[in-house]
């Protein structure tokens, strides 16, 4: 690695360790934005380099979260079982797809997910 990457991919790292147990993004949402942008990465690579950078973060979080009683495992368990699968065969469809389109599925789920959070910020009291 060059060593001025090493500032920028520090920054980008941190930047998705604060998103994750803020938002519960799993720090993908800053980090393959970055990995491209500031790192020059491929998409699929900024992906599968963000990937493994979340399981350690998830890691960490999930320690920090069932410290404080904020994790309903039963619920982790069934969902894990759901998301393992999911990710198989996920991964395997989007290794086929083009980076363009998996950019523009990335931004169009980013402004969806962004209009239901400012939506549903307006309907729900804060807690």
């Amino acid at each position: 690695m060059k060593i001025g990457l090493l500032l920028p991919a520090l920054l980008i790292g941190a930047l998705g360790g604060i998103a994750s147990p803020l938002f519960g993004v799993g720090g993908g949402v800053v980090m393959v934005p970055g990995f491209q942008s500031v790192l020059g990465m491929p998409y699929k690579t900024a992906v599968g380099t963000s990937l493994a950078v979340i399981v350690v973060t998830a890691l960490v979080a999930s320690y920090k979260f069932g410290k404080g009683g904020l994790i309903d495992f039963r619920i982790a368990a069934i969902a894990a079982a759901g998301s393992v699968v999911a990710t198989w065969l996920a991964a395997d469809w989007m290794q086929k797809q083009s980076s363009a389109m998996l950019v523009r599925l990335f931004a169009v789920f980013m402004i969806v997910l962004g209009c239901y959070f400012l939506w549903r910020s307006f309907r729900v009291p804060a807690v």
